[in-house]
Parts: structure tokens; sequence; C-alpha cells
């Protein structure tokens, strides 16, 4: 298991991406402290009122409680600033 509780961007290096959306950009990336292949949702929340962000904290705890074995599998979030 991964203690992920302290990621940051800098912890993400060969970056490529993925796929898009309205207003996420998802990058497949590599986490240079344990060398897994992760994909990385950046989601940009600049222009989003208190209730979407509000949204984006649910859907992450959603994320963080999932467990089946045909998604990947969620280790955590980072603030970006």
């Amino acid at each position: 298991m991964l203690d992920m509780e302290f990621l940051s961007e800098s912890d993400f290096n060969s970056k490529e991406i993925i796929g898009a959306g309205n207003a996420t950009v998802i990058f497949k990336a590599k986490h240079w402290p344990t060398g897994r292949s992760m994909r990385v949702k950046n989601v940009g929340t600049s222009f989003l009122d208190e209730i979407n962000k509000r949204d984006i904290i649910f859907e992450l705890d959603v994320l963080n409680r999932m467990n089946f074995p045909h998604l990947l599998r969620y280790y955590g979030a980072y603030p970006r600033y």
C-alpha cells in the first residue's frame, strides 16, 4: 500500500495527455518516488464557484472509498496553486 498522504505535483514526471474535458486534463504520469505509472486528473478550479468546488471534494471522497477491480485506484489529491 502506498502512503499518498503527501502528494505533490513535483512527484510526477513523464506526463503524457491521454484525455481532456471542459475543466479537466488527464495525464499518464510516472510517480517517481515509487516508479508506478498513474493517471493524474488535473481539475481547473480557478473559475469554479464554491458549490462546484464542494462537488469536486465530494467526488474525491467517493473515489477514495471505491474499491472495484475494473476501476483505476484513487491514491490521493493535491492542491495546485
